[in-house]
Parts: C-alpha cells; structure tokens; sequence
C-alpha cells in the first residue's frame, strides 16, 4: 500500500476551545491561591495549537520532559512566552537544553 496514509492508533480528539476555556477557569482559581499552573504536555509532543489554546486561557509556561520537543515548539514560536523542562539533561544534552529551555527543574 505504497503512498497510503496510515492511521494510527490510538488516537487522541483535543477539543481546543474547551482546553482554553479550562485553562482560563484553572487559572483563575490557582491565582486566587497564589499557585502558578504550569501545563505539562508530555505525549503531546507539545503540539504548538495546544500550546496556542493554553496561552489564550492565560497560561503563560508549558512544559515538557523531552528537548526536543521544547526546541520545535521555540522554533515554531508556538504561543508560550516560557518553557520547562520537567527533567535534569543529561551531560550531551546540556546544550540543547539551555538553548531551547526557559527553566529546567532538577530534583533529588
């Protein structure tokens, strides 16, 4: 079946307004506590419209646990001012992460 797209599976439906509208809702709840909502989109591989929806509910970081996705979406200018990395790089990656990264979290 040369030249045939493939569907895969499974697949995952993201209704983008209503991932706003729940974005938005969050966040006002977790400003009124003082806590910051920081999406992470780990299977996602941070799909730059995802992004672009958390950002119009007013979520200002993503987050993800892979460089690489972090990277394609600060090329792509997805609509986050600010991204994470949920992970310590590892020495070879040390590099990429700085440049695609705004922070990184580092735990024990």
């Amino acid at each position: 079946m040369k030249g045939v797209p493939m569907k895969m599976y499974p697949e995952l439906a993201v209704s983008l307004g209503a991932l706003e509208e729940n974005a938005r809702s969050l966040k006002t709840c977790c400003d009124a506590a003082g806590v910051e909502v920081i999406p992470v989109l780990k299977g996602l591989r941070s799909a730059p419209e995802v992004v672009r929806a958390c950002a119009k509910g007013g979520l200002v970081h993503v987050a993800d646990s892979r460089i690489e996705n972090l990277a394609r979406l600060k090329a792509g200018h997805g609509g986050a001012p600010r991204s994470v990395l949920i992970r310590p790089p590892m020495a070879g990656e040390a590099d990429a992460a700085v440049e695609a990264c705004d922070c990184i979290f580092v735990s024990e």
